[in-house]
């Protein structure tokens, strides 16, 4: 393993950092003929000419997300062309224009030609936002505790078909926070996840929260006292992949102003939809006003 971070450029091997919306795309992983939005990234790298394709750079993912997550921070790791200047390497609002505008890459670091964002990231902060109207926050704070340290998590987890890896991950922080009216923000960082493992805690601890499950059940589930899996996951909208810890990376570093249109445009929707969702009076619309037509 390497520290990573380097101020020059070795072999042109970079670390690429990107944020993005999971609503539209099918997770964020390459899949041929299936829209993710790595293949949307994959297409920036080789229209901007940093690449020829992702079988000959190192290509290296370091997180993937299911169908519908978000992440403020996720990376890969490549070795672009060798006659690409530092100046172009480094600008990423030459790769920005060719992504759609609710993914964005946020910055671009040089590291070491040994560097592997999968096997050289130190840690995985997730963040899940829910709706606590109704729920016992206190409870499912203390539940939340009881998934701290080294676990067996497989009833906390789906199984990947044909992998027999091990189930036992170690969490090392795992906090409910307000974030909003109405809403709360949970945190939890480990290493590594298991596949659905913080949506799968998560729908458990909110199952706590209304009262459909016991901490004691909680505790037998995690302690393989049980075999049925006595909760359901949390929907995916609610995740957000927050950051991936490097050794001499800023974890605060990047901008994603880069949203800022997207978000304006989402508020608009937001707003129609209440408006439909509120009901009105036809008759104070003009009929040449009810032809709407929404491009976002």
């Amino acid at each position: 393993m390497t520290n990573g971070y380097t101020n020059e450029i070795s072999g042109n091997k970079i670390l690429v950092r990107y944020s993005y919306i999971g609503t539209n795309y099918h997770g964020s992983a390459y899949q041929k003929g299936v829209d993710t939005v790595e293949s949307h990234l994959i297409n920036a790298l080789t229209k901007s000419g940093l690449i020829v394709d992702i079988y000959n750079c190192d290509y290296c993912k370091c997180s993937r997300t299911d169908k519908g997550v978000h992440a403020r921070a996720n990376y890969i790791s490549l070795f672009a062309l060798n006659n690409i200047p530092k100046l172009h390497l480094m600008n990423i609002n030459r790769l920005n224009k060719y992504l759609p505008n609710d993914i964005c890459i946020t910055k671009i670091f040089p590291v070491h030609s040994t560097f592997s964002c999968r096997y050289d990231c130190k840690g995985r902060i997730y963040k899940y936002f829910f709706n606590s109207t109704n729920l016992k926050i206190c409870e499912m704070a203390e539940a939340a505790q009881l998934f701290i340290g080294e676990h067996d998590f497989k009833l906390f987890s789906k199984r990947n078909r044909g992998l027999t890896k091990s189930t036992i991950k170690e969490i090392t922080e795992f906090q409910i926070a307000a974030f909003a009216s109405g809403l709360h923000v949970a945190t939890i960082k480990a290493r590594s996840f298991l596949w659905h493992q913080v949506r799968c805690m998560m729908g458990a601890l909110i199952m706590i929260g209304s009262g459909q499950l016991t901490m004691q059940q909680l505790s037998d589930m995690l302690k393989l006292k049980s075999n049925v899996k006595c909760y359901l996951m949390a929907p995916a909208d609610g995740l957000l992949l927050y950051d991936c810890l490097f050794d001499n990376i800023d974890p605060m570093e990047g901008d994603v102003t880069y949203f800022q249109d997207y978000f304006n445009r989402m508020n608009i929707l937001h707003s129609v939809v209440n408006f439909i969702a509120n009901g009105t009076n036809n008759d104070e619309i003009n009929k040449d006003d009810r032809k709407l037509t929404l491009n976002i």
